[in-house]
């Protein structure tokens, strides 16, 4: 069984990206420049997109909905100081605490 779900961490000008899909070990990480973002989601395979809810996240989830993806935003609870790749792998439900 695959997990198909991707995690964005959304910054400013980049967004790194914990690809769930790929086995745990194994997971894909990327980081993303803002004006690919949506380029690179309409090539991937159908698959839920989740990131932490913010201003910029409802405009996202709206444009990766139009490409036909399920996104779900969950709320801010990740202190400040972890990694940006600890939050993607927690946003895909592969990380620990």
């Amino acid at each position: 069984m695959t997990i198909s779900v991707l995690g964005i961490d959304i910054g400013k000008n980049s967004f790194h990206l914990f690809d769930g899909a790929a086995s745990s070990r194994e997971a894909a990480r990327k980081k993303m420049p803002r004006h690919k973002l949506l380029e690179y989601i309409a090539t991937l395979e159908p698959r839920t997109i989740t990131m932490e809810a913010c201003g910029g996240a409802y405009f996202l989830a709206r444009a990766f909905e139009t490409h036909g993806r399920t996104v779900k935003l969950i709320a801010q609870q990740i202190k400040a100081q972890r990694s940006t790749s600890y939050l993607a792998a927690v946003l895909t439900g592969q990380g620990c605490s």
